[in-house]
């Protein structure tokens, strides 16, 4: 028996967690940081709203500075 465990997170995850925090977020930038989240996130804490907003500003802060 195979046992398989897959947690999955969507573009109006992070755009209504942008939201919660006073951000509007476009579905580009959702899609980025997801991307973001998928590339970078650390195995042993995974994806959670912290790292999702840790991301988020990361991401936001080099937007702004390109």
């Amino acid at each position: 028996m195979k046992t398989v465990l897959a947690i999955r997170w969507h573009l109006i995850d992070i755009k209504w967690r942008g939201a919660d925090r006073g951000i509007s977020l476009t579905r580009k930038q959702c899609s980025d940081i997801l991307v973001l989240l998928d590339r970078r996130h650390n195995a042993e804490e995974g994806i959670n709203w912290t790292v999702i907003d840790c991301t988020t500003d990361m991401y936001l802060e080099d937007e702004k500075n390109a």
